[in-house]
């Protein structure tokens, strides 16, 4: 029997970053708000299903899932996320606007460009992909002159448009002042089990960038 090997699909965990990483790390974790509820909360709530407004969205379908094909997993989990967001915002709190496909590989380059990772590369980090969605936002995926994905069992871009995106230096100032448009205006890190119980059971999208679980 052979031992198991460590599998990476593109968390760069602290081990894997270098020290000017890390403090980047620390600095974008320093100055993220810490989670908190605003408003009423509803603690013996049961159930709180965000798949009840996507499917609202979708014609009563799930929406499918993202299929990275290279070490992207902090921008699929993230675009996701935001994904979800947008049907919560739409069907349960009102906002006039559209539910759509986000292009999740601008803010993952992105993510590798504030997070000091420079070129084509595989990995980021989640502070470094909240920076990149609050300050360049996202892009919808049917917005002229993107490519576009397939349902290869699940949304997927393929491994080319992966490793070109990843290069958040390098994409196009056309994308990001449209991009920069479309915010996510508030992120938070959320830091115990308690905090995102409380996230899912008020129906705030969470992901997890890390090695845990």
């Amino acid at each position: 029997m052979t031992e198991p090997t460590e599998s990476f699909f593109g968390c760069l965990l602290e081990s894997r970053r270098t020290d000017e990483q890390n403090e980047i790390h620390q600095r974008l974790c320093d100055a993220m708000p810490r989670f908190r509820l605003v408003g009423d909360d509803d603690p013996e709530r049961k159930q709180a299903r965000l798949w009840d407004f996507t499917r609202r969205a979708n014609g009563g379908k799930h929406f499918l899932t993202f299929r990275q094909v290279t070490g992207s997993c902090v921008g699929n989990g993230g675009g996701q996320a935001v994904w979800y967001l947008s049907a919560v915002e739409v069907f349960r709190l009102g906002d006039p606007e559209q539910v759509l496909l986000p292009f999740y590989l601008l803010p993952y380059g992105r993510s590798r460009y504030y997070g000091g990772l420079s070129g084509r590369g595989e990995g980021s980090f989640g502070s470094a992909f909240a920076e990149a969605i609050r300050k360049d936002g996202i892009l919808p995926a049917n917005t002229s002159g993107l490519p576009q994905p397939n349902e290869d069992d699940g949304v997927t871009w393929g491994r080319n448009a992966e490793m070109a995106w990843s290069d958040g230096a390098r994409i196009a100032e056309e994308w990001l002042t449209q991009s920069r448009r479309y915010p996510v205006r508030s992120t938070a890190q959320v830091r115990t089990l308690d905090e995102a119980r409380a996230a899912v059971r008020n129906y705030y999208p969470i992901t997890i960038a890390s090695s845990w679980g």
